[in-house]
């Protein structure tokens, strides 16, 4: 199956970009506010996997209607196949987790030369996979209110600029478009196809 992932510019500080044909191995991580954000980097990629408790303890963190209340989320895996990707939801945990838009990079076992805080994937979260096409993705990025008065960036939709490359680019960019008298920004990402076993 082909996966698509994000190595975005938190991940490049850390890890080395993967090149076309290399053989990974990373920890993926997905979350509902991703499925939305990265709706237009492979349209039409859903996939349904089996989720189950990790070995790991619940964490507490902001929630519910004002975002004020603590909340127990229980760290899982959703797997399909050779996939492997870390999500976090409360107690009971599911049975199945359905997937969209990209998934991210969260770990990688090739970090930047002298970057000692660069974590190796958690065990039992690798997926094994090869890298068998990049895209970098320029998406820009506004302002939007949401519920309850709450405002955060988000992208605008239709507003993707994708190109394909050979290889993958030094750096990753984030700037304010030129001329545009706006709050915008263009934020740039890395987009993976990551070749996993079925």
């Amino acid at each position: 199956m082909i996966v698509p992932a994000v190595f975005d510019a938190v991940q490049y500080s850390y890890s080395l970009p993967p090149a076309v044909g290399e053989r990974v191995c990373w920890e993926l991580v997905w979350n509902e506010s991703m499925g939305r954000w990265w709706s237009a980097l492979q349209p039409g990629w859903r996939i349904t996997t089996a989720l189950r408790p990790a070995d790991e303890d619940p964490v507490m963190m902001l929630g519910g209607r004002d975002m004020q209340e603590r909340v127990a989320v229980q760290p899982s895996i959703a797997s399909s196949g050779g996939l492997r990707v870390r999500y976090e939801t409360a107690a009971p945990v599911p049975l199945s987790l359905t997937m969209h838009g990209a998934v991210r990079v969260l770990a990688t076992t090739n970090p930047r030369p002298g970057r000692r805080d660069a974590l190796p994937p958690t065990p039992g979260f690798a997926t094994f996979g090869e890298v068998t096409r990049l895209r970098l993705v320029s998406m820009l990025i506004d302002w939007e209110l949401k519920r309850e008065g709450w405002i955060r960036m988000e992208p605008a939709p239709g507003a993707e600029w994708i190109y394909e490359l050979a290889e993958p680019p030094p750096t990753l960019h984030h700037y304010r478009p030129p001329g545009e008298d706006t709050s915008a920004v263009r934020n740039e990402v890395l987009l993976v196809d990551l070749a996993v076993p079925d």
